[in-house]
């Protein structure tokens, strides 16, 4: 309801308003690449960014819209004091069966071509350009072995009963997870 005001710093790591705040701040780049009808169309539906806080996935069908959308981003960065890690920014292609992108022009980010990757990880899961998720469930399951061995160790005095509700609540998701992914060839799922 007060004036605006400019804020010279970003929000604090860690604070419990910070996530709210950024989404405020960053909402107006959604917005400006949603309104494009550049990306890839899913079930009528426009989806060219999946954002997570400050990690941002852009999705085109095509060279020329991930430039374009790129572009977007670059420009409301100069606007908005925000600045990108050319660094840690990648590109992969998701390949289709027996066809293997070679010639793939350079996508740039602030003058830099953006690394090519055929492996990626993001918000934990690990995705790949062939679409295989055997990456993936293998890290699911070693966590899940983790996690298994720990309770086996930690609370190897109590009742089976107890052993059972704590794998329950610490490993099933885990487990389930990786199962029903082997199974139907999906990305795991919390269950």
């Amino acid at each position: 309801m007060s004036q605006s005001y400019r804020l010279e710093c970003g929000v604090r790591q860690g604070g419990l308003s910070s996530p709210v705040l950024f989404n405020l701040y960053i909402n107006d780049l959604i917005v400006a690449l949603s309104g494009t009808r550049v990306g890839c169309h899913i079930d009528g539906i426009n989806v060219n960014n999946i954002s997570y806080a400050d990690d941002m996935v852009l999705l085109s069908a095509s060279i020329c819209g991930l430039k374009k959308l790129v572009a977007i981003c670059e420009s409301y960065a100069a606007c908005h004091g925000l600045i990108y890690n050319a660094v840690k920014s990648v590109v992969m292609v998701f390949e289709s069966r027996g066809k293997n992108s070679i010639g793939f022009p350079d996508i740039k980010l602030k003058g830099i071509a953006l690394k090519r990757v055929y492996k990626f990880k993001y918000l934990g899961h690990q995705l790949a350009s062939d679409l295989k998720d055997d990456d993936d469930i293998e890290r699911e399951r070693r966590a899940l072995a983790v996690r298994a061995n720990m309770i086996a160790r930690r609370f190897a005095r109590c009742s089976g009963q107890v052993k059972i509700t704590l794998f329950r609540s610490h490993c099933t998701s885990f487990a389930m997870g990786c199962i029903y992914s082997k199974i139907l060839q999906r990305p795991p799922y919390p269950i």
